[in-house]
């Protein structure tokens, strides 16, 4: 499945890519929240508070980036795969 521009989980992935290897949950929270308050922010007071919860989903959802095989999850917390195959899809 390809990810597609803009959309959550190219967010997320673009936010953890830019993290250090590995990063823990707590900072790709943040990371998302700061560069996207609107998407990642908590309804209603998304310019002061994240919202863990869709950034959880993004990564763990039905068709989350760890089962997409994006990001691993690694006794250091998490980690970005490079050069992960997308099918026709």
């Amino acid at each position: 499945m390809r990810i597609i521009a803009g959309s959550a989980r190219a967010l997320v992935l673009e936010a953890a890519k830019a993290l250090r290897q590995p990063f823990g949950m707590t900072s790709l929270i943040l990371s998302c929240w700061r560069r996207n308050p609107e998407v990642f922010g908590l309804e209603g007071a998304h310019e002061y508070h994240p919202s863990d919860t869709k950034v959880r989903y993004t990564l763990y959802g039905r068709s989350g980036l760890i089962c997409l095989g994006h990001i691993i999850r690694t006794n250091g917390g998490y980690r970005v795969v490079h050069n992960v195959y997308q099918g026709d899809e």
